[in-house]
């Protein structure tokens, strides 16, 4: 299965690896914690391999640490796909999973009357992230989001107070703790890179 779906199609529940089938559970809060933690500047990568197994994967099955490799770059690559999950490359930084988390269930309890700490475990990522991407301008999240991707314009003799206005907004709510795809994303092929040549060793 790629990484598009379908409203027709029930979310996946199993993935086929080496002609073997895992259990898999991708909660949005399991799928978040993967994103903070692959978008950390240091963690230990076998530690990592194993967490990320055991959130995704509801199997006992004891797997070696190449079916281990296989299995979360599978989910990663073709379930989860951060990338996809990602804003284009040439936007700018404008949610992190983290910090914004607050605005992330203020929003969706205001927009949908959903309580994101009731969904966790039932929720899917595909879901969380629809909802997420359709949220409507008048939660706080997106008006924050407006705040940052509004590109500060060149002065002149009339728009001083708004330039003020703006940047001092920018820097009440810049991201300084970057959780999203694109750094889970650099995170992952990093890690995978690393582990491929440990399991080939």
């Amino acid at each position: 299965m790629d990484s598009s779906y379908s409203i027709s199609r029930p979310c996946p529940r199993s993935i086929n690896v080496g002609g073997k089938n895992y259990a898999i559970n991708l909660s949005f809060d399991r799928v978040l914690e993967a994103v903070k933690l692959l978008s950390g500047e240091e963690f230990d990568q076998e530690s990592a391999l194993d967490i990320l197994y055991d959130w995704f994967v509801m199997d006992n099955r004891k797997a070696s640490m190449a079916e281990r490799i296989s299995v979360v770059n599978e989910i990663i690559s073709k379930l989860i796909n951060f990338d996809k999950s990602a804003e284009s490359d040439d936007e700018p930084d404008t949610i992190s999973y983290s910090q914004d988390a607050p605005y992330i269930y203020a929003a969706f309890l205001q927009a949908y009357g959903i309580d994101l700490f009731k969904e966790q475990g039932y929720m899917q990522w595909w879901c969380f992230l629809s909802l997420l991407k359709a949220l409507p301008e008048d939660t706080r999240l997106m008006q924050i989001v407006e705040i940052r991707s509004t590109p500060v314009p060149p002065p002149n003799k009339h728009n001083g107070k708004y330039i003020e206005k703006l940047t001092n907004l920018k820097a009440i709510y810049a991201i300084r703790d970057h959780v999203n795809p694109q750094k889970a994303e650099e995170g992952w092929n990093k890690l995978f890179a690393i582990l491929e040549q440990k399991a080939n060793e």
